[in-house]
């Protein structure tokens, strides 16, 4: 009889452990694993070139991030990517911004595409700097930075516009991976 109640202690145990799991740990889990990894998105320098080349060539666009996120940019000008204006979204209609500024629809698509699908997230071209911001969480962010000069970058921190960067890593051919603020 008493070998049969330590079995069922163990069972409800085992039981309660597991119901505590399921409630407190395993969320916890799950959001840790949403926040981004600073080595999850790896750096193609090639295509990457060919993007800042391509966008100098084009001479026409400083800043755009691929429009996935809330806030969406092109130029330093927020836009919305629907004709109408949601509650939940703000700034002018990014084809008005377009015509503004003489892009091209389609142009502006392919570059905003190699975004999206890279996961670079967003581009600007401030002064010397590339910048390729991956991602963030609240005041910081990190991603990449390609400096169009032969000096080399030094680990201390440094200002590029609003942000206050420092090397990571020197991955060589002028490029970075950088964190920041």
């Amino acid at each position: 009889m008493t070998l049969r109640k330590g079995k069922i202690i163990g069972i409800l145990i085992g039981i309660a452990i597991l119901i505590l799991f399921v409630i407190k740990i395993l969320p916890g889990l799950m959001f840790a694993s949403a926040i981004p990894e600073p080595h999850s998105v790896d750096l193609n320098k090639g295509t990457a070139s060919k993007f800042i080349a391509d966008l100098e060539n084009y001479e026409k666009i400083f800043e755009l991030d691929d429009c996935q996120r809330y806030t969406k940019r092109i130029n330093g000008i927020s836009v919305r990517m629907n004709e109408k204006e949601t509650d939940d979204e703000y700034g002018t209609y990014y084809k008005l911004i377009l015509q503004d500024q003489s892009i091209d629809e389609e142009v502006f698509e392919n570059f905003r595409k190699y975004l999206e699908e890279s996961e670079l997230r967003s581009y600007q071209k401030i002064d010397d700097y590339s910048l390729f911001v991956v991602d963030g969480f609240l005041d910081s962010i990190w991603g990449y930075l390609y400096l169009h000069s032969d000096r080399k970058l030094g680990t201390e921190y440094f200002n590029v516009d609003h942000y206050t960067i420092k090397v990571i890593e020197d991955l060589g051919d002028n490029w970075y991976r950088i964190a920041g603020s």
